[in-house]
């Protein structure tokens, strides 16, 4: 059998199916996330951790992994630094490469997770056809046409890798509108690389 990533609620930590994260935050909280609305490219200046720059800044829940992409959908605007490893504190910068699976650009299936009331807010609009442009720290770009797009239960199914196919899969909670801590379900984006 193919390799599978089995998500948890949140896609914090080690991705088992099942556990009790909750995606939806908490009254009087909020993600650090949010100091960084222009994730820019170069790294320098206030506006966070830029793609190539290493780590961003430290905070109470740990220093984020270093940037290993950014990638967005023109159409709907929306545009993320992608940080190494999907832990719970990485997820609170940015979108989470997820170890284990290709760097977004490189050869390979990709997979990155992000929340679903910050970072990836903008896949609700997201539709077979988008085009996800990825820029890697190199500066080499390509582009991933959307060609699935679907929510299953993490009860019964799990995200299948195929490491051989040219993949970028983006996975984040859902139903966008109802935040009910710790709910089964996930939004699974895949496209293929095209250029």
């Amino acid at each position: 059998g193919r390799p599978v990533i089995p998500v948890s609620p949140c896609l914090h930590g080690t991705f088992q199916v099942g556990g009790g994260h909750s995606c939806r935050r908490r009254p009087g909280s909020f993600f650090l996330g949010r100091l960084y609305p222009g994730q820019g490219l170069g790294g320098a200046g206030v506006a966070g951790p830029g793609l190539g720059s290493g780590a961003g800044q430290p905070s109470a829940l740990g220093r984020p992994g270093p940037a290993v992409a950014r990638l967005g959908i023109g159409r709907l605007g929306g545009a993320n630094i992608v940080l190494a490893g999907a832990s719970g504190s990485t997820l609170a910068f940015g979108p989470g490469h997820v170890d284990g699976t290709a760097l977004p650009g490189q050869p390979g299936h990709s997979v990155v997770s992000a929340h679903r009331d910050t970072h990836f807010a903008y896949l609700k609009n997201a539709e077979v056809g988008d085009l996800i442009r990825v820029e890697q720290p190199s500066g080499a770009k390509s582009g991933y046409r959307i060609v699935e797009r679907r929510v299953i239960d993490t009860r019964r199914e799990q995200v299948m890798l195929h490491p051989e196919a040219n993949l970028l899969t983006l996975i984040t909670c859902y139903p966008f509108e109802d935040w009910t801590p710790g709910g089964p379900l996930r939004l699974i984006v895949t496209a293929e690389k095209r250029m």
